[in-house]
């Protein structure tokens, strides 16, 4: 037999010739080899033997070639299964006589079983138990032939023999776990920190915690703007700039099969949309969580001090003394801050806006994460206090997208991914 065989299970198939149809008769080749089990030969019946990989496919309902599959005649004759897919009746007969492995094993799935299997094979065809698991607590589920009601029992392995233990058709065993599964559960802190790098992390660590373990905050640090990056948050919004290209994908198709061709987007429409599209499916997600990071404030104030996460990514800033402008300026920079000086004259002093710029949505992100809208514009002006550790972002003008529905959101849109790659651009100057 092959390295890859699947011991719980073979099929027999036989031709009845009074019915003109056959009969399926599945048994256990582990049992076999063992010499526990046997089974008599008709001429002209076919055994078929299966690979883990095929019992794999079965499951998820994949066609596989049986490419380790042997099949016999009761002669010894060897028939060439070589590219063979499997037999759709073969496979509904097994599906049929799965039992389902669930938990702490490392191939939780379906195996089709023979009656008779013991739980102590099942459980090693499944990939053993995970250093995780509670041998001590493992859950049978049974169904019984005759009342065909559900019954459970639970097993210890320390007090019960495994290979006693026998497993049938429609059985589910279930292994809990005697702690969580064993990942990386660490978080970093970066920036101004006396010792900045990566840190374990246990249940109730907070944030003002971890910065005590860094080192605490340098001379030249900024707590107020700190950069706190949560994992789940940072799923979250990579999931929506996936969801928000698909919908421009969506509607830009829409627009291209419209019967009217004066309401057809033109070729720079086309183009740019495409941008967009190609800027969300490449677009890193920061998952930016506003949080108070002053350690005095945080003494003073418990409440405030953020309970930490595994993968959480932490950024202090140094105390900054000038004002970032991004965007659609034709010189992006970091302008030396000057008290009075308001939001128009830092956009100038980065060139001006673009020939693409959004000016009448323009908005200022604070050195804490909050944002507010600015008016820039030169007939509809207002000087607004910049502090230090600012940054001035002129979005992109939504109009060449005009053409898509709901393009309002747009430039929602080009706002976030405009923040996303300013706050990438800080974190990673010390990752």
């Amino acid at each position: 037999m092959g390295d890859d065989i699947y011991p719980l299970m073979g099929i027999i198939e036989r031709r009845d010739p009074d019915k003109l149809t056959k009969e399926l008769i599945d048994f256990s080749p582990y049992q076999v080899l063992q010499k526990t089990y046997d089974h008599p030969l008709h001429d002209g019946d076919q055994v078929h033997l299966f690979s883990l990989d095929q019992i794999i496919a079965l499951e998820k309902e994949t066609p596989q070639p049986l490419l380790h599959q042997a099949s016999f005649t009761s002669r010894g004759k060897i028939k060439d299964a070589q590219d063979k897919m499997i037999d759709p009746l073969i496979g509904s007969f097994m599906k049929e006589r799965a039992a389902f492995v669930r938990g702490a094993v490392r191939k939780a799935g379906a195996y089709p079983v023979t009656n008779n299997t013991s739980l102590n094979t099942l459980l090693a065809v499944a990939g053993g138990l995970t250093l995780e698991a509670n041998s001590e607590n493992i859950e049978l589920t049974s169904r019984t032939d005759a009342s065909r009601e559900r019954g459970r029992q639970m097993i210890g392995l320390l007090e019960q023999d495994a290979t006693q233990i026998l497993i049938g058709p429609g059985d589910t065993i279930r292994i809990n776990q005697k702690f969580h599964k064993i990942a990386d559960q660490s978080v970093r802190i970066l920036g101004e920190v006396n010792h900045p790098g990566q840190y374990d992390l246990m249940p109730g660590d907070t944030l003002s915690k971890l910065i005590k373990r860094a080192g605490n905050i340098t001379a030249q640090g900024y707590p107020d703007g700190a950069i706190f990056s949560r994992a789940s948050e940072r799923k979250r919004e990579q999931s929506r700039f996936k969801a928000q290209a698909q919908d421009l994908e969506l509607k830009l198709a829409a627009s291209l099969q419209q019967v009217d061709k004066d309401e057809k987007p033109d070729m720079a429409q086309i183009q740019a949309t495409q941008s967009l599209i190609s800027q969300l499916k490449g677009a890193t997600a920061v998952g930016r969580i506003t949080v108070e990071a002053d350690p005095a404030s945080l003494s003073a104030d418990p409440a405030q001090d953020i309970l930490l996460e595994a993968g959480d990514r932490i950024y202090i800033p140094k105390r900054p003394m000038t004002v970032r402008v991004a965007g659609e300026v034709l010189s992006p920079a970091a302008l030396q801050f000057k008290s009075g000086k308001d939001p128009l004259e830092y956009i100038r002093e980065a060139g001006g806006t673009t020939y693409y710029a959004d000016k009448d949505r323009a908005f200022v992100i604070y050195p804490d994460g909050s944002a507010q809208p600015l008016q820039v514009s030169s007939w509809n002006h207002r000087a607004t206090f910049i502090p230090p550790g600012s940054t001035i972002i002129v979005p992109r003008d939504p109009k060449p997208f005009n053409f898509l529905e709901g393009a309002e959101r747009i430039s929602q849109i080009l706002a976030n991914l405009a923040i996303s790659g300013l706050y990438i651009d800080a974190i990673g100057d010390d990752d």
